[in-house]
């Protein structure tokens, strides 16, 4: 396999999130609940509260655990005042239905802001 830089976020990264009573094959649209996952070096928690925030307040999804969730949103950040970040949003059986379009770079609240309205504006397609 092709090594790939630490801030992204590969195929191999993909699992199928759960078994259970959620619908797995859902579209990019029907997805409501999102389980969000952040892994990387930097301010992690601050990261996915900022996430947490902008989710709730979109009104479009919500924020979830692991067993209830339609989607993982799957981010990779690495940095520390400036960060870098790749984000997926996989469903229940580890299909992609939306990949970060671009690399997200900058202060930790415009990555986060832009990789919600990248998001977001998709669902909303």
């Amino acid at each position: 396999p092709v090594a790939e830089a630490p801030a992204q976020v590969s195929e191999q990264d993909v699992d199928v999130t759960r078994s259970g009573n959620v619908v797995a094959n859902l579209t990019l649209k029907e997805v409501k609940k999102v389980y969000i996952e952040v892994r990387g070096d930097a301010a992690l928690d601050e990261i996915r509260n900022n996430l947490v925030k902008s989710l709730v307040s979109s009104g479009v999804v919500a924020p979830t655990n692991a067993d209830e969730a339609d989607a993982a949103l799957k981010i990779v950040i690495r940095g520390g005042q400036q960060i870098e970040a790749s984000a997926i949003l996989v469903n229940a059986r580890g299909t992609v239905l939306w990949r970060g379009e671009r690399r997200y770079a900058g202060e930790t609240t415009k990555v986060v802001s832009d990789i919600v309205n990248d998001l977001l504006s998709r669902i909303r397609q």
